[in-house]
């Protein structure tokens, strides 16, 4: 099936709302990482000016004790600590609690990555940390949520949105969502700048993709699905399909 020619995406012009918005995500990662940086410097400098108490040396030995392991003194569990993270090809993960993105509040955060994109980050993740389980994984991803509407994310879910192939393939799934805020505020804490898919996707859609236009999960799967003030004309006999970044291009079938 031969393509049709569509127009090159070009960049926004700069000042007026675009310029606004991304001023203001830069604001909030440069804060973000700052109190993150903040907040760990202080927890140890209190975790050093804080003697160990007599109660938690009693907690941890009956705890080692209950698990059938000796107990492990301070010293001791610091050393395996330093060892397990030099010998580990993982890093340790940051705190994230303290960081808040626009929306969040109502599970309205604008997403400026596909589907196959959050897929991706979703799979080096489970892979590169260590202990890491997929049920531990989801719990992480539902606590993002503010106003949930079930009890958690399913290993169904999870699976479903993992197996499906496409740049919008399970837009409309929770995993999706939470699993982007999840990963931002990753990215957020350690520093980290925006990838250039993200900065193509805020040129592209500069308040987020919109999760309304979505295809179906199969893999190939190239008929686009749209809620009911969304419509397309297009020659006869083409389909509508979704590139790289979730644009509608058309094929001839």
């Amino acid at each position: 099936m031969a393509p049709f020619k569509s127009k090159a995406v070009t960049k926004p012009t700069t000042g007026g709302r675009y310029n606004l918005r991304r001023k203001k995500r830069i604001a909030v990662a440069a804060a973000a990482a700052v109190a993150a940086a903040a907040a760990a410097a202080e927890l140890t400098l209190e975790e050093e000016a804080e003697p160990e108490s007599p109660h938690v040396r009693e907690r941890q030995r009956s705890e080692a004790e209950a698990n059938g392991s000796p107990p492990v003194s301070p010293s001791s569990a610091a050393e395996s600590s330093d060892a397990g993270s030099s010998s580990s090809s993982g890093s340790p993960l940051p705190d994230i609690s303290h960081i808040r993105l626009d929306g969040e509040e109502d599970d309205e955060v604008p997403i400026y990555d596909t589907c196959d994109e959050v897929r991706r980050k979703i799979d080096k993740h489970l892979r590169r940390t260590p202990g890491l389980t997929q049920a531990g994984f989801r719990r992480t991803l539902f606590a993002q949520l503010h106003k949930p509407t079930g009890k958690g994310i399913q290993a169904k879910q999870l699976s479903d949105f993992r197996r499906a192939r496409g740049s919008r393939a399970g837009i409309r799934s929770s995993v999706y969502y939470v699993a982007y805020v999840y990963f931002e505020k990753l990215r957020l804490a350690r520093g980290e700048p925006e990838s250039e898919h993200h900065e193509m996707m805020e040129d592209i859609y500069i308040d987020g993709i919109d999760r309304n236009v979505h295809s179906g999960t199969r893999p190939g799967r190239c008929t686009a699905h749209a809620s009911s003030y969304h419509s397309f004309i297009i020659p006869a006999e083409s389909l509508i399909c979704f590139d790289e970044f979730g644009r509608t291009t058309t094929f001839y079938d």
